[in-house]
């Protein structure tokens, strides 16, 4: 039990098992219970001061418990102790060596070793040890300050990724740039006519607010594509003064939206909610389209609008939702249903898309069938330079233990995840995302090929 001491911890509710809440040692000679009333902690605080600016216990908290540390649900599995007693034993010795024998700041070293182990104090840690009352981010005001959250999604760390991302690609096709939201000044001007992206890791087509009234697990984000669209009104003078200038610069615009929605229906699933996942159907579509309409009342001229991906081949979804029942599976492996959802959803975006070329028809407005462009690639995979082993397609690159090398307690790149020797053998890259050879082979089927619908302009480049 001693070496997986470290995992269990108390889960505080009433505090019960913690008498110094009713012992009477404060200055005053009352108790602590009836002092503790404040609601935020100040961290110049001395350390008595932080003690009594605890939230009392309340009775609705319920009892303390003794949780297990090793997974998300605070619920001891044979598995995860397994997992935390490899990982003691390798953590450092193991993937770890090279950093400590890196001869750069050992203050780096350090940071890059508790950054990777959850370990730097973000307001989320904080709170959990009682040390904060907000989980939320000081700087943004909105999401929960976790470690993720501070090294990429927080708005000064996207500009820094963004910034080296250009310098990458510079080294490799020139002087081109992606320019986000984030990171837009009044010298941005010319930067932006060669692309502006104001998509946000983890959005979904519809509000927050959607998945809270139904009981559905929330997104991560409530950067929704509506928050996105007023993020283009908001730079639209950025881009060009007049009504004239933008009119004559949209006409030499390509605007994209989405891929989006694939997060809303992953909400379903993670709620274990399938079985009214159709009715979101009518909202995505609804949600997509306003923002479609909107984009050509500001002038867009040629729109592209993709719909799903086969999620049923998805090595994440298939880990999530592993069947026992043969009769779930297709000849490729895939789930039926839910495959079934997505050629549902697309259908609908589609007939969508045929009544807005009706009612605008100054647009252009092009699908993308990302469904069919990925199903080829499961369907005859060694035509396409892949692994023709049909159990080894499905699997994951990088990930976990499992049938499909994708194991829910441990990520891409966290300590003792693995990856497989040659990615670009490999369709799925962790579960979520393809990989870079899926990837090229998708944009080639839309720039070069036959899934995209109308066909974009003659290309000026072709994909190597």
């Amino acid at each position: 039990m001693g070496k997986f001491s470290a995992e269990y911890y108390v889960a505080v509710g009433r505090r019960e098992q913690h008498q110094f809440w009713l012992n009477k040692w404060t200055p005053s000679g009352t108790s602590l219970m009836s002092i503790t009333n404040q609601t935020n902690i100040d961290t110049t605080f001395s350390v008595k001061d932080v003690v009594i600016a605890l939230p009392a216990p309340n009775y609705t908290d319920g009892p303390d418990n003794t949780v297990w540390g090793g997974t998300n649900t605070r619920k001891f599995t044979i598995q995860s102790a397994y997992e935390s007693l490899n990982n003691r034993a390798q953590s450092i010795e193991g993937e770890w060596k090279a950093l400590w024998s890196w001869k750069g700041p050992h203050r780096i070293q350090t940071f890059m070793w508790m950054a990777a182990h959850e370990r730097l104090l973000a307001n989320y840690r904080r709170s959990k040890w009682g040390v904060g009352i907000s989980t939320t981010c000081s700087g943004c005001d909105k999401n929960n300050e976790t470690t993720i959250h501070v090294l990429r999604d927080f708005p000064i760390a996207t500009q820094t990724w963004i910034s080296l991302q250009n310098l990458v690609i510079e080294s490799f096709v020139g002087k081109t740039k992606i320019i986000s939201n984030q990171n837009i000044d009044n010298n941005s001007q010319e930067d932006m006519k060669k692309g502006v992206n104001f998509a946000f890791s983890g959005a979904s087509a519809l509000k927050k607010i959607y998945f809270a009234r139904r009981g559905i697990i929330e997104p991560q984000t409530d950067h929704s594509l509506s928050v996105q669209f007023e993020w283009f009104k908001k730079l639209k003078p950025f881009m060009c003064k007049s009504k004239k200038e933008c009119t004559s610069y949209f006409k030499k615009s390509l605007f994209i939206v989405g891929e989006i929605g694939g997060n809303d229906v992953l909400q379903y699933i993670s709620s274990k909610k399938f079985t009214k996942i159709r009715k979101v159907v009518p909202y995505l579509v609804e949600s997509i389209t306003h923002t479609t309409i909107s984009l050509i009342k500001e002038g867009a001229v040629e729109l592209v609008i993709p719909g799903n991906f086969p999620i049923g081949c998805n090595a994440g979804v298939l880990t999530n939702l592993i069947s026992t029942k043969k009769e779930d599976y297709d000849e490729l492996g895939c789930l039926i249903a839910y495959n079934a959802f997505a050629e549902y959803y697309n259908e609908q975006l589609k007939n969508s898309i045929e009544t807005l070329r009706h009612k605008y028809p100054q647009a252009k407005i092009i699908y993308f069938d990302y469904y069919n462009n990925l199903k080829r690639l499961y369907q005859t995979p060694q035509q396409y330079g892949f692994i023709s082993d049909k159990e080894e397609i499905l699997k994951a690159c990088c990930g976990g233990s499992g049938p499909y090398h994708v194991n829910l307690e441990i990520f891409c790149g966290t300590g003792s995840s693995t990856v497989c020797p040659d990615p670009s053998k490999y369709i799925n890259w962790d579960g979520s995302h393809l990989t870079e050879a899926s990837y090229k082979l998708i944009a080639k089927g839309l720039v070069e090929g036959p899934f995209a619908n109308p066909s974009l302009k003659t290309p000026l480049f072709n994909i190597a």
